[in-house]
């Protein structure tokens, strides 16, 4: 028979709770951002991208206004005027035998009018429907401006997002020299008491302990600083504490620089906001010819009047065929023309201009990815070689066949083989990010590799 002691509820229960509580804390101090998850926040919260969206809005919104010039427009029109009393005239007829004296009225106390009037664009020269597809473009720009801001803040995420990891592996570097500086000079210390080294070494090793103390100091701030500029890239308070995941990008390797650059001005979205740009400029230019023409409507009206001299109301209606046609100005439509088809060159040579420029930057990024990659496997082996120097150094330090700046140097050495690394490895990540942006393709839909766990703050 099995005995359960109930008292013994409440103190299980208790400490189930509180493992619960401590096992869901752990786990939710664990997490740490990738680069996609960054990203994903700042596309949500950033500034930027609040303001393009608003820009296309704008645009959308003007654009189905104008379309409402391809229909009639109603307009309401009227008065009403109250007098203190009706007005009436005396008008004496003289008949021959005798005088008649006639009153009539000739303004009531209440008068009102009103008028309805419907109005339908006939002919403009074109102005109404190039003026459509005018804004409509407008639209397809303000979309290709928002791509680019959306691309721009990952970019700029990719990068801060990098800078901490890399600063953070820095200090983990300088904090490692430190400790190894500081052995050396316990080594020091212990000799020099030994009587086996001069008291020279032992103050190079605590001076050097002394500059590994002043570098932590400082890749601590680094890390702060980059920490701020990251949440600023995530549009969040800059003080939010960072836990970041080891995440790298892809190296586009089966893709060659002409391709590249083939992409880029395929889908890079400020060349193809450029070129739309020239539409624009194109269709400015029939809306100022549209000027050169007749505007030709019809008008149908509809009024409702109390006559002064009547006691009656009136109705009325009418439809008419209504022609203007401005054709003395002075020149200005043609000033006005001439301005649309310099606008239109000019965004021509911008637009070739604009080519140029991202043709540059794609070459640079390009280069920048190779010489990264190279860089990777040549500070990868400089650390194996420092590492085997450091060991060498002490072993002779120990036979006293070196001195001890010998061995400080070779620290020193290591230490900047292991930056360089760290230095090379994210540079990459950037570079490939920035590769990216020049050829206009998104960062976020990018397959990363990722390694869970990270250093947080």
């Amino acid at each position: 028979m099995i005995r359960i002691d109930v008292r013994c509820f409440p103190v299980v229960g208790i400490w189930l709770l509180s493992f619960c509580l401590v096992f869901s804390y752990a786990a939710h101090a664990q997490e740490a951002l990738t680069l996609k998850d960054s990203i994903k926040i700042a596309l949500e919260n950033h500034s930027a991208i609040s303001q393009a969206k608003a820009s296309l809005l704008a645009a959308e919104s003007q654009s189905r206004s104008s379309a409402t010039a391809f229909f009639p427009t109603a307009s309401l029109g009227g008065y009403y005027t109250r007098l203190d009393h009706d007005r009436y005239q005396t008008t004496s007829i003289d008949l021959g035998t005798g005088t008649q004296t006639m009153v009539s009225p000739y303004m009531r106390k209440y008068q009102y009018s009103m008028g309805l009037q419907v109005a339908q664009p006939l002919f403009t020269g074109g102005a109404i429907y190039y003026s459509r597809k005018l804004s409509k473009t407008g639209v397809g720009i303000a979309k290709e401006q928002l791509e680019g801001t959306e691309q721009d803040v990952e970019l700029g995420v990719a990068e801060t997002y990098y800078a901490v990891l890399q600063a953070q592996h820095l200090l983990g570097v300088a904090k490692l020299t430190e400790e190894s500086m500081e052995a050396h000079r316990k080594t020091a210390k212990d000799f020099y008491e030994a009587g086996v080294v001069a008291k020279v070494d032992l103050l190079q090793a605590e001076v050097r302990l002394a500059e590994s103390q002043q570098g932590v100091i400082k890749v601590k701030n680094a890390v702060e600083i980059a920490k701020s500029a990251f949440n600023n890239s995530l549009g969040r308070d800059i003080s939010t504490p960072v836990n970041l995941a080891e995440s790298h990008l892809p190296m586009p390797s089966e893709t060659s620089f002409s391709e590249c650059m083939e992409t880029a001005l395929t889908q890079r979205p400020e060349l193809l906001a450029m070129r739309e740009s020239v539409d624009v400029a194109a269709l400015s230019e029939k809306v100022a010819r549209s000027t050169f023409f007749p505007q030709i409507s019809g008008v149908y009206e509809k009024n409702l009047t109390k006559e002064r001299l009547s006691w009656d109301r009136d109705e009325d209606w009418s439809v008419s065929l209504v022609a203007s046609w401005d054709f003395w100005q002075w020149g200005k439509q043609k000033f006005d023309l001439d301005y649309a088809r310099a606008k239109t060159d000019e965004a021509r040579h911008q637009t070739s201009l604009l080519e140029d420029n991202v043709l540059l930057e794609v070459k640079q990024s390009f280069l920048f990815v190779q010489q990264a990659k190279k860089l990777i496997a040549v500070t990868n082996r400089a650390i194996e070689q420092a590492e085997e120097n450091v060991r060498m150094s002490n072993e002779r330090y120990a036979q006293n066949i070196v001195t001890i700046t010998d061995v400080l140097d070779a620290e020193v050495l290591l230490a900047n083989a292991r930056m360089n690394y760290y230095v090379a490895l994210y540079d990459y990540d950037v570079a490939v990010a920035q590769l990216s942006r020049s050829m206009g393709k998104r960062i976020e839909g990018q397959t990363l590799t990722e390694t869970a766990g990270g250093r947080g703050s």
